[in-house]
């Protein structure tokens, strides 16, 4: 094999792997599991929801008094899939972004990475009120990510210079 990577025999290009980019990848294929399993979670999770669905006044029939009033509040139990409108759509928005994320860190395309997680951290942000909350642990993983593919960029860069 030479210094390359390449084996003569069979002109195969082997990837040398750096502790940097084990430092890249763990992160992004973390969240990119972790994003996976919320999904399923989230998806399979009953949500309990509940309203006012019936108020009267009580009075006395003797006096004509109120004596209180009567609120009646149904909880229901409901799955994902009967509260969103777009079906799994918003679910597999993450998974598919931080698929984006892994094929970047794959890549080592810096710039893909970064968008990725950008967009990635910007869908928690707007959807944070329902479901980024949970999306949030897989956010900092590919800005950690992020900023590690960097560091290690530059370190490599000063490295290859005398």
């Amino acid at each position: 094999m030479s210094e390359s990577g390449t084996d003569e025999n069979s002109k195969i290009t082997r990837r040398r792997w750096s502790v940097g980019d084990v430092f890249v990848m763990a992160p992004v294929a973390a969240g990119l599991v972790w994003c996976l399993v919320i999904g399923v979670l989230i998806w399979t999770t009953p949500i309990r929801g509940g309203g006012v669905q019936f108020s009267a006044e009580i009075r006395s029939d003797s006096t004509g008094v109120s004596t209180g009033t009567m609120v009646i509040e149904p909880v229901e139990d409901r799955s994902f899939s009967d509260v969103s409108t777009l079906g799994i759509v918003p679910l597999l928005i993450p998974v598919l972004l931080a698929g984006w994320a892994l094929w970047a860190a794959w890549s080592r395309r810096i710039l893909g990475l970064a968008v990725a997680t950008l967009v990635f951290l910007v869908f928690c942000f707007i959807t944070g009120f329902s479901i980024g909350g949970a999306y949030t642990p897989a956010g900092w993983g590919l800005a950690v990510a992020t900023i590690m593919a960097v560091v290690t960029r530059t370190i490599a860069r000063f490295d290859s210079h005398p």
